[in-house]
């Protein structure tokens, strides 16, 4: 219809502008220009986002708490309803960037929701949803952060309802492991110690002794200690068991400190050494088994009868 029209950013900051069209032929050659001279005045944006829910799934995630799901869907409302020319973006903390994701309007531009295209990092974060125009010019309304804490871990069901604690099982999102909580004290304190012997017929004392049976089955000892909490159903399972090497790394975050998270791991010695199930190692030609420092996943090798920590696990189905 021998009409045309352009978005700018020129009009980003106040002050005097001026615009000028080119008009070409098809091979690039200028045919004319034309010009044009505005004052653009102190425009703010008016309207303003407000995020008013953030959802794991179905469930919303409360005020200060913390989830596993690196992609949580973050809901809002917006007054009045947006324009064609604004945007809803998000931001994290301090950061000036808008986290990249789909965003989505609903109910003639009165509600959005969005969904982050990367998966948000572990720790602490303060979202705050602002209204953009198309020129970068955001809202000026002093906002309330929403605050969460982005973690690995989740709680366990219990199927009678509600959930395990943490100190008796906590899942990893990222693994599918269910991993032992640790008590402050009894049977499944944190700092308790434990011997690894494991047969009746291969040598495991310096002294070329056996151990026997009842020897093994000590609750002191890990097998004993496996049947003990198989034979409790720790959280509804008897199928606990010793970890291997890779899966007791899992663990350890070793540019974090404590390198293991407190918060879901609760009464952990942060420089102790946990048993693995690594079997077939020998050290002067007796039988032995091996370790995982959990402060920097470190392993080592020593003789079954020696005693360190027990933190058991099992594969979730």
């Amino acid at each position: 219809n021998n009409a045309w029209q352009t978005v700018t950013s020129a009009f980003t900051n106040a002050g005097v502008k001026t615009i000028t069209a080119e008009f070409k032929d098809s091979d690039g050659k200028l045919l004319e220009t034309r010009s044009i001279t505005v004052t653009v005045a102190d425009n703010p944006v008016s309207q303003s986002a407000t995020i008013t829910d953030v959802k794991d799934g179905e469930q919303s995630i409360a005020e200060g708490s913390s989830t596993s799901n690196p992609k949580p869907v973050i809901t809002g409302s917006i007054s009045p309803s947006l324009g064609i020319y604004f945007t809803v973006q998000v931001f994290d903390g301090a950061s000036t960037l808008s986290l990249t994701g789909n965003t989505t309007y609903s109910d003639d531009r009165k509600n959005w929701s969005f969904t982050p295209g990367k998966s948000l990092s572990q720790g602490h974060h303060e979202l705050i949803a602002k209204v953009v125009r198309i020129d970068g010019v955001t809202e000026t309304t002093n906002k309330v952060a929403r605050t969460f804490n982005m973690s690995q871990y989740s709680l366990v069901s219990n199927n009678s309802g509600g959930n395990y604690d943490k100190t008796e099982c906590v899942q990893d999102k990222h693994t599918g492991l269910i991993w032992e909580g640790k008590t402050a004290s009894g049977d499944r304190a944190g700092g308790n110690l434990y011997t690894n012997f494991n047969s009746t017929t291969i040598v495991q004392k310096t002294d070329d002794t056996l151990f026997t049976q009842a020897e093994i089955d000590a609750s002191t000892n890990s097998i004993g200690y496996v049947n003990s909490v198989n034979s409790q159903s720790l959280c509804g399972f008897n199928d606990w068991r010793l970890p291997t090497m890779v899966e007791l790394r899992t663990l350890v975050k070793a540019d974090s400190s404590p390198s293991i998270n407190p918060e879901w791991f609760p009464n952990t010695n942060m420089n102790g050494f946990y048993w693995s199930s690594a079997s077939d190692l020998t050290m002067d030609d007796m039988d032995a088994g091996a370790d995982i420092r959990i402060s920097d996943g470190s392993d080592s090798y020593l003789y079954r009868y020696q005693r360190d920590l027990i933190r058991l696990v099992r594969s979730a189905r």
